[in-house]
């Protein structure tokens, strides 16, 4: 028995959209944080043309992976949560 409404399903598919949410920020900090706590700035990065447009293309892998687990996520919490 539990003292709210929200079955374990529900709980369960709400965290794992969670984590998915947090690993994303973690890894918006790390690329982000390489040019910003660099203190040359994008001019003194030592990474290759290529490294740095693999890391843009993992920015933005990582947005679109976002929106995604989104809209499943929402999906799911409508299909699972009965309408009143």
């Amino acid at each position: 028995m539990s003292a709210t409404p929200v079955s374990l399903r529900v709980y369960m598919v709400s965290n794992c959209s969670g984590i998915v949410y947090s690993l994303a920020y973690a890894y918006y900090g790390h690329a982000l944080g390489r040019f910003a706590l660099n203190s040359s700035g994008v001019e003194g990065m030592n990474s290759t043309p290529l490294g740095n447009a693999m890391l843009l293309l993992g920015i933005v892998a990582s947005i679109f992976a976002t929106v995604l687990v989104t809209r499943a996520s929402m999906k799911a919490l409508q299909d699972a949560i009965p309408e009143e």
